[in-house]
């Protein structure tokens, strides 16, 4: 029973975590994962180049990872799911 509980406050989070997001961020998602669309033709639809889409696909990627961590700490289930953030290197 905890495993269906905590999988149903899992897509709580990530629901609030989309709502609350940039519409442009929710778009490039919503059409990259959801609608399973390529990148050029999320690109052309946007009417942005190639580069620009990979640039705004990452930081719509960072702004979900902290909408998401937001939303696990609201909930209170921070510490059962991994964090999504991904850090560089310090060398």
């Amino acid at each position: 029973m905890l495993n269906i509980w905590l999988a149903e406050e899992v897509v709580d989070c990530v629901g609030c975590a989309m709502r609350n997001m940039t519409k442009e961020s929710q778009r490039i998602l919503l059409s990259r994962y959801s609608d399973q669309m390529l990148t050029y033709n999320i690109a052309r639809e946007l009417s942005i180049s190639s580069s620009t889409y990979s640039r705004k696909q990452e930081k719509a990627l960072c702004e979900f990872a902290d909408r998401f961590e937001f939303q696990l700490v609201k909930h209170g289930i921070h510490t059962e799911i991994d964090d999504l953030h991904v850090y560089p290197d310090k060398e």
